[in-house]
């Protein structure tokens, strides 16, 4: 029976291929600027792209999303902290119709961190995307 070899990766044998993983990963200037950057056809780039990246790719997305929704958990935080000074001052000058509107506040920034899921769990994964190691050393 005779055996079929597959087809050899252009980008994985190539000088730069590091260079071009990156590249793909960062995906800024589209796989057609980085195939004709690296003297590369267009289709070398998608095949190595789907076949030998797919699983950083979605690692790398994750992480940039994990990355946003940390920014914005500390906007609201400091969101929140805003209102909740405002609230106390409100209260000590005995204005109740601004400590209503504080505590209406305060109340949606709490509505809007709890609908951005577990908080203790997106840190925990940012945790383990900046220190792989740790998570590794666990299995």
């Amino acid at each position: 029976m005779t055996q079929k070899l597959g087809r050899h990766c252009t980008i994985c044998s190539h000088d730069q291929h590091r260079q071009i993983d990156a590249d793909i990963l960062r995906h800024a200037t589209g796989y057609l600027k980085i195939a004709s950057r690296y003297g590369l056809i267009l289709a070398s780039v998608q095949r190595h792209a789907a076949n030998h990246l797919a699983a950083a790719l979605r690692a790398h997305r994750e992480a940039e999303m994990l990355l946003s929704a940390e920014t914005l958990i500390g906007e609201l935080n400091e969101l929140h902290l805003f209102a909740r000074r405002v609230l106390d001052r409100a209260e000590e000058a005995g204005d109740d119709r601004t400590v209503l509107a504080g505590v209406e506040v305060a109340g949606k920034n709490i509505e809007r961190l709890a609908k951005l899921g577990a908080l203790g769990e997106i840190e925990q994964r940012l945790a383990a995307l900046e220190h792989p190691e740790v998570d590794e050393g666990r299995a």
